[in-house]
């Protein structure tokens, strides 16, 4: 679901198998959603039009590519790799006239076993957008900008976790993720479609837990102003928030951040 244009009423945009982009807009309200027949998504310079297609399987996702304040659309693929199309018209028409690839290293991003799945977002607290996405075998991987907000570029990926082990719906092929506040408690946590139908839920925990009791409070303060100062890149630092090897400033904000977070861990 997108707000699409600028009527304030939400939208309808689809990836499809054959690797186009179908957006179906709404025709009636916010509330009561009803869409119409649907338009393909185009890319080119305008009188030379072409739909967006990226071979098969496209899986679409919205979000301000190039910090411009314009929605782009980034479009994985069954081959693996993540189209980018920049807006180059406003952000309630928007008019992509090129397609670019996602960058890890210098090279076209491929997700090991294909089919990614791009969600964007800032997930380690930097304050740019970072990749994390799905692919064939059920796992989900992150990648971590290393260029900036403005132009992302990543570095090579890591296998996400839950309760220490890399989450790995095995013999569900393909994992599709979505990041929200699910429960209402202030940590993200992920919602990852999957080939058996269902929709798997893993809670985010607290940014800044240190004592790991599922919340942020005076205890954690208490551990992290013990260990300030520390930089330590062989044995780690318990304050070390941002994954830098030391606590520092840094470290001190991301832990202001996520003050009051509280996360019930199953």
């Amino acid at each position: 679901m997108v707000y699409w244009d600028a009527d304030a009423r939400k939208d309808l945009l689809v990836g499809l198998a054959d690797g186009r982009v179908q957006l179906f807009s709404n025709i009636n309200t916010d509330d009561e959603p009803q869409f119409d027949a649907g338009t393909y998504l185009q890319v080119g310079e305008p009188g030379s039009k072409v739909d967006i297609d990226v071979v098969y399987r496209a899986t679409p996702t919205v979000v301000d590519w190039n910090s411009d304040g314009k929605k782009d659309l980034v479009v994985g693929a069954r081959y693996g790799k993540i189209h980018v199309f920049l807006n180059e018209g406003t952000d309630s028409e928007p008019d992509f006239r090129t397609e670019q690839f996602a960058q890890l290293n210098g090279e076209d991003l491929v997700v090991p076993s294909e089919r990614s799945s791009p969600h964007i977002l800032d997930l380690d607290g930097d304050h740019m957008k970072d990749l994390l996405t799905g692919n064939t075998n059920g796992e989900l991987l992150f990648y971590s900008n290393t260029g900036s907000d403005e132009a992302p570029s990543f570095s090579d990926y890591v296998y996400v976790e839950a309760d220490g082990v890399p989450i790995d719906l095995a013999d569900l092929a393909r994992s599709r993720p979505f990041v929200c506040d699910w429960t209402g408690d202030d940590p993200l946590d992920v919602l990852i479609g999957a080939g058996d139908g269902l929709i798997h839920l893993y809670q985010g925990r607290c940014i800044a837990d240190i004592t790991g009791d599922g919340k942020t409070d005076q205890a954690d303060l208490g551990l992290f102003l013990s260990d300030w100062g520390c930089d330590d890149p062989v044995n780690g630092c318990v304050g070390d928030l941002d994954g830098d090897d030391d606590t520092d400033q840094a470290d001190l904000a991301i832990l202001l951040s996520d003050w009051g977070c509280t996360q019930i861990i199953p």
